[in-house]
């Protein structure tokens, strides 16, 4: 016959066991950045050729200095982004947060909408979210899904007013 504290023990380990089992049976929920390719491929999400393409010195010299004039007239100049950078890095207290973080990468974003070419529209989208998907990828199944941070878009100016529509459409559902 079992006494009383044994009793005790096997409801507890026996508890124990039904939340391990619970949790090994949960989906599993991942976060957008711990996508893998083998992921994104399951996904048909695939990467444009091109990008990240090595490209010769004396090009990047070119691309550099095209950069740095790029809308030298605009308030977010390249001197002005820069100084931007440094008034964010000297009144800043805690500079080590996503919030700082976002800082700096909004700096830049205003930059790169001030280079956009004329009859081009550069589209902020900041925490769109993306709705979970259920992915075999691994021995069992996952959800993907969350928040993306930034999602910038380059559009020719006739179509940003469809394509902010569109987004606003998506974000009511």
């Amino acid at each position: 016959m079992m006494d009383l504290e044994d009793v005790e023990l096997k409801m507890e380990l026996e508890d124990v066991l039904g939340r391990m089992v619970k949790k090994l049976n949960t989906r599993k929920r991942v976060s957008l950045p711990c996508i893998t390719q083998e992921v994104f491929n399951r996904l048909e999400v695939t990467q444009r050729p091109g990008y990240f393409t090595p490209q010769p010195k004396d090009h990047l010299d070119k691309l550099i200095q095209a950069s740095h004039d790029a809308a030298s007239d605009h308030f977010m100049s390249s001197t002005g982004l820069h100084s931007l950078l440094q008034m964010v890095k000297e009144h800043t207290v805690v500079p080590s947060s996503e919030a700082y973080g976002h800082l700096w990468i909004d700096a830049f974003m205003y930059r790169a909408i001030a280079m956009t070419s004329p009859g081009k529209h550069l589209l902020l989208n900041l925490e769109y979210p993306v709705v979970s998907k259920d992915v075999s990828a691994t021995s069992r199944e996952e959800t993907f899904g969350g928040v993306v941070d930034y999602v910038v878009m380059l559009v020719d100016k006739v179509h940003q007013s469809a394509i902010i529509l569109a987004i606003d459409i998506y974000a009511m559902h």
